[in-house]
């Protein structure tokens, strides 16, 4: 009878020793992938409604570095790099009339107006950009281009921290249930 406790309680030592290094690791990257996932969405959303961008040229510039169960760390990067204005112009538009989306002050792209700018093609590559004289003269130009910087960091100190309190822990319960079910058949 003693014998037959002390193998189940052995038994039962080794589910646990093997939860507490295999699943508990793996339950918690799995939680903080998802919960970066989310913070992502929410950022990608309110840069674009903030900029009046769509959101699949935002989503380009932000990712995600993922935790392991060896590495519990979990990033989320935004790139500094702007928009072009003529990535968000629609190509058939450019290609039917260079002047379309320009009016008497310059050009219009996403809701903002540039003045003094205008739509031209490349010479080397044959693509259109977007241009604006830096001063009275011909030369030089600038191509014009749309910060998202500003907005993405404030958008991810807003929802980071919020996130990780609410979510992160909500997910984590839901990982440790479900990986230590299959531990209790």
């Amino acid at each position: 009878m003693a014998d037959k406790l002390s193998k189940q309680i052995k038994r039962r030592e080794k589910k646990l020793n093997a939860i507490a290094k295999k699943e508990v690791p793996r339950a918690a990257a799995k939680a903080l992938n998802d919960t970066i996932k989310i913070v992502r969405t929410k950022v990608v959303r309110g840069v674009a409604k903030s900029t009046k961008i769509q959101s699949k040229h935002i989503r380009k510039k932000v990712f995600i570095s993922r935790a392991t169960a060896r590495k519990q760390i979990s990033k989320l990067y935004a790139y500094a790099q702007p928009v072009s204005a003529v990535s968000l112009m629609r190509s058939a538009t450019l290609l039917k009339n260079v002047r379309r989306g320009t009016n008497r002050r310059g050009v219009r792209v996403a809701g903002r107006q540039f003045n003094r700018a205008f739509i031209n093609v490349r010479r080397a590559s044959g693509r259109f950009q977007v241009y604006r004289r830096e001063g009275l003269a011909r030369l030089p130009l600038e191509v014009v281009k749309i910060p998202l910087q500003r907005e993405a960091e404030r958008e991810m100190k807003a929802h980071s921290a919020k996130a990780m309190q609410t979510v992160l822990r909500k997910k984590l319960l839901h990982e440790l249930r479900y990986r230590t079910k299959k531990y209790t058949r």
